[in-house]
Formats: structure tokens, C-alpha cells, sequence
């Protein structure tokens, strides 16, 4: 997972393009994260395993591209977004 943003680092102010990756996590899921070039990293969300069973078919339903789906889509997408749980912790590392 990349991202085409800049940021600035909280702890120590440099600027730097946000290179966001995805850890996989024991247990299954997965946490999205980021660091800054002097290594002060940051937890942006939590994904669980069943949250990212239901983004692959969230994507595969819009990769169709079908208005057909639009009902189906809203229901993953609220089913997803109790899966996915935003963080705001910072690790020194």
C-alpha cells in the first residue's frame, strides 16, 4: 500500500513522502503504518482478519463496476468499517 502524501514528522519535523505499509499481524489482520526517515514510526488503523476478507470483496464488487452491486457495496462497507479501527499512537524507534 502507497500513498502519493507528504507529511511532517510530530516528533522531529522533517518532511518526508508518507510510505504507508501494511504489517501483518499474529492472529491474522493487519496494522497500517508509516515512519519518517529518522525512524519515529506511526499507527494510523488496525485492520482485523475478517476486515480484510471483506475489503478484497469490497474491491472485487466495485472492480465489476456494476450498479447492481450499489446495495451490496453499502452493506460490506458498513460491515467494514466496524472492522477497521483507526489508531493514534506514536512509536520512537
Amino acid at each position: 500500500m502507497t500513498s502519493s502524501l507528504r507529511g511532517r514528522c510530530d516528533e522531529c519535523g522533517v518532511s518526508f513522502d508518507v510510505d504507508m505499509k501494511e504489517e501483518p499481524q499474529e492472529g491474522g489482520g493487519v496494522v497500517i503504518t508509516f515512519s519518517c526517515p529518522n525512524g519515529h514510526r506511526f499507527d494510523i488503523a488496525r485492520i482485523s482478519k475478517r476486515g480484510l476478507r471483506l475489503r478484497a470483496e469490497l474491491n472485487r464488487l466495485r472492480d465489476q463496476q456494476n450498479p447492481a452491486n450499489a446495495r451490496q457495496i453499502r452493506r460490506l462497507q458498513e460491515r467494514y468499517e466496524r472492522e477497521y479501527i483507526g489508531l493514534a499512537s506514536k512509536e520512537g524507534r
